[in-house]
């Protein structure tokens, strides 16, 4: 199992929607999220599934990209600002992107 794990918003918004978002954290005890997907999920999406589950969850933390350059890069590509935010912040923590995009980095 991956000791450091990153999620987009899609895999979260998609378990909470099944009622089934511990089963995230059955599989991984800790998970990042960048602070554009909190803010998709909390902020944008407040009262849709994901919401206050994220809000409360203590296995959840939230971090910020330091390569803000490297995020920039990805938004004038394919990607929103939480898909770029996550790819970047995966990479530099070494840590195994949970997303539900087909993604290629090279």
């Amino acid at each position: 199992m991956p000791n450091l794990i990153v999620a987009d918003s899609g895999p979260i918004i998609s378990f909470a929607r099944a009622g089934r978002l511990q089963l995230i954290r059955n599989l991984y005890k800790q998970i990042i999220i960048p602070n554009a997907v909190y803010e998709e999920i909390v902020v944008k999406g407040a009262n849709k599934p994901g919401a206050t589950e994220v809000k409360s969850a203590s296995w959840i933390t939230v971090r910020k990209a330091a390569n803000r350059d490297g995020v920039e890069k990805l938004l004038s590509g394919h990607f929103d600002f939480g898909e770029s935010e996550a790819i970047i912040l995966a990479g530099e923590l070494g840590a195994v992107l949970l997303a539900d995009e087909w993604i290629v980095i090279r």
